[in-house]
């Protein structure tokens, strides 16, 4: 069923999108919740500047889809305890997501 917006209604009776784990912050009112997908967790290593005399550090990013409240729009988020959040609407990820297989191509890492 699509929206008068264009989105898709997942239908879903909770006001939840249908990719949404359904772990938000039960306290805010169902309009007012940011609605989260499963994560999916990537280890990284941090490289700080030269002038900085630190090791490198590993860290995990948690991605995953989320969109604030029942009318806000689905972004990507990258989210790490050490780095904070980053959220991408979903033009941005698919172009930072192109520019990575690009650039990975060129160590002939990328499928």
């Amino acid at each position: 069923m699509q929206n008068v917006d264009g989105r898709q209604d997942s239908g879903r009776r909770d006001g939840c999108p249908r990719w949404c784990a359904g772990e938000h912050d039960e306290l805010s009112p169902p309009r007012e919740r940011l609605h989260r997908s499963p994560a999916r967790s990537l280890p990284v290593v941090l490289w700080s500047d030269p002038s900085v005399e630190r090791e490198p550090a590993a860290a995990d990013v948690h991605v995953s889809l989320c969109r604030p409240g029942g009318d806000g729009e689905v972004r990507l988020r990258l989210e790490s305890d050490g780095l904070g959040a980053l959220d991408l609407d979903p033009s941005s990820a698919a172009r930072l997501s192109s520019g990575i297989a690009s650039v990975l191509a060129l160590l002939g890492a990328a499928p």
